[in-house]
């Protein structure tokens, strides 16, 4: 979207500020801001108005409660509400899964590696790979993005998009051949 287009829809761009602070103000009432009507229940949605002008997209809720939203640009992203975790697949091929930890995982290409950037933290990136890993006695293994830093070692879901870290005691390599890892839970 070009600058000219961008000006062309002012218009929606004054409604959209003006619904986000009318949303703004609505949380801060509820959320303890001073006023009477601190603790009174809000009559409508305040984020009803709110819609994102600049991306598009379809969404729909996928059995497991994530969201998929397919996007004019070609973009494909899920979304985990619970782990807060976010994969995107862009047209060009690269894929994309944000961490709430604020570390990124990224492939430039299919094939390419897998890496990890700190948003936070900077520095050099690490490396990711794609393993097995079964999380608790009960379960059944599971393909998952797997990176260790001195946190401990991560695991993402590629399935559900659960986002879990443990420390490498906790972890037990099982087959040589098939990377598998078993969480131990105490």
């Amino acid at each position: 979207m070009d600058a000219l287009n961008l000006l062309g829809n002012s218009k929606d761009l004054i409604r959209g500020f003006a619904a986000l602070l009318a949303a703004i103000e609505q949380a801060n009432l509820m959320t303890g801001g001073q006023g009477a009507q601190a603790n009174a229940a809000p009559a409508v949605n305040p984020y009803a108005n709110i819609q994102d002008t600049f991306s598009r997209y379809d969404e729909q809720e996928l059995p497991n409660g994530n969201k998929l939203r397919r996007y004019d640009s070609g973009n494909v992203r899920i979304l985990n509400p619970r782990s807060g975790i976010v994969q995107e697949e862009r047209p060009n091929g690269n894929f994309l899964v944000s961490l709430p930890t604020g570390r990124i995982l990224f492939q430039e290409q299919p094939g390419y590696p897998l890496l990890v950037f700190s948003s936070i933290h900077g520095g050099p990136p690490l490396m990711a790979r794609v393993c097995v890993v079964q999380l608790g006695a009960a379960s059944e293994a599971r393909p998952a993005f797997q990176f260790e830093d001195h946190e401990g070692n991560h695991f993402v879901d590629l399935d559900s998009l659960r986002y879990v870290k443990v420390a490498p005691a906790h972890v037990r390599a099982t087959q040589a051949e098939q990377p598998v890892a078993q969480l131990q839970l105490a």
